[in-house]
């Protein structure tokens, strides 16, 4: 009797994946950029990608995780310091205590703190004096995108050796979530269809702006698929065959469900493979729950072949 009811169950998704293939369809968007510059102020940016998290992250461990708390705290300190290279430039004390005096968590870890920027100067390649004018600079998207993920890596793969990598990447994505809520939600543009956001997605993805490529289906009974071909974070950050994927992924990938959530409470996202964690492209489903409930999301032979890795379309 299982093996009956196991057949008709393959079946039975195989014509709903036939069926949705025959209604969907697939075009390619976005092209390669090289040689990415951004435009940055080292403090901003510093407060906004490694202070405030760090802080929030140490909130969200000091409520789920109360007693790693300080062990967490001496071993990060430890980590950090053995990243920093001998000669690299140290930052006045009073610098750093005026820009952790607002976050409750950080404001008495000032070793940590300047062990932090430093670790965050230092890829980013500037010296004290530009980091202090905090005049805006230019820098390679790699060192911008390097700067904030080896820095979060760090948090997560530290907290990792008292509690193993699964629950370190749960604390993660829980004190991302929270952080998400409290600084970002006001800023976030709201869509009342998934096609609004196709649309506007699309358009950004095909000004190639971050070398983007993205295989998109239109929306179907409030379903939207995106094929993500290559992730720009990931490609900018170099060799990583010294880093823990599980460990990158949820550094890299965790904001993504929550974020969604923003752009409408009635989105929600479903994804089975990411470019973080080694797989051939991420697999981005967007469901709007007022029309698509089951939330039903694609098989993988469905992805690999909605259309060619070449572009040629189906």
């Amino acid at each position: 009797m299982y093996l009956y009811y196991r057949m008709v169950h393959i079946v039975y998704h195989n014509l709903v994946e036939t069926e949705r293939e025959s209604f969907m369809q697939f075009t390619r968007h976005g092209m390669r950029k090289e040689n990415i510059m951004e435009s940055m102020k080292p403090i901003e940016k510093a407060d906004e990608f490694i202070l405030r998290r760090l802080n929030c992250f140490f909130e969200y461990l000091l409520i789920r995780k109360p007693e790693v708390y300080y062990d967490f705290l001496s071993l990060l300190l430890k980590d950090t310091e053995d990243l920093i290279l001998e000669d690299y430039t140290d930052f006045e004390t009073y610098t750093i205590k005026d820009m952790i005096k607002d976050y409750s968590n950080l404001r008495n870890q000032i070793e940590l703190a300047s062990l932090q920027l430093r670790y965050y100067a230092q890829i980013l390649g500037v010296n004290e004096a530009v980091f202090n004018k905090n005049e805006a600079i230019e820098v390679t998207l790699e060192q911008f995108t390097q700067s904030v993920v080896f820095a979060e890596y760090l948090w997560v793969s530290s907290l990792a050796k008292l509690i193993g990598k699964e629950e370190a990447g749960m604390m993660y994505r829980g004190a991302i979530e929270r952080y998400i809520l409290k600084y970002d939600s006001p800023n976030f543009t709201h869509f009342d269809t998934l096609e609004e956001m196709r649309d506007a997605f699309l358009k950004f993805i095909d000004l190639g702006a971050l070398g983007r490529l993205r295989v998109s289906s239109n929306v179907e009974n409030g379903v939207w698929i995106l094929r993500c071909d290559n992730c720009e974070k990931v490609e900018t950050l170099g060799d990583i065959s010294h880093l823990d994927r599980d460990i990158l992924h949820a550094v890299q990938c965790s904001a993504d469900f929550q974020v969604t959530r923003l752009f409408n409470e009635n989105f929600v996202m479903t994804r089975s493979q990411t470019i973080a964690k080694g797989d051939p492209y991420c697999d981005w489903v967007y469901h709007d729950i007022r029309y698509d409930k089951k939330l039903e999301h694609p098989s993988k032979e469905f992805m690999d072949n909605i259309m060619p890795f070449s572009g040629e379309k189906k």
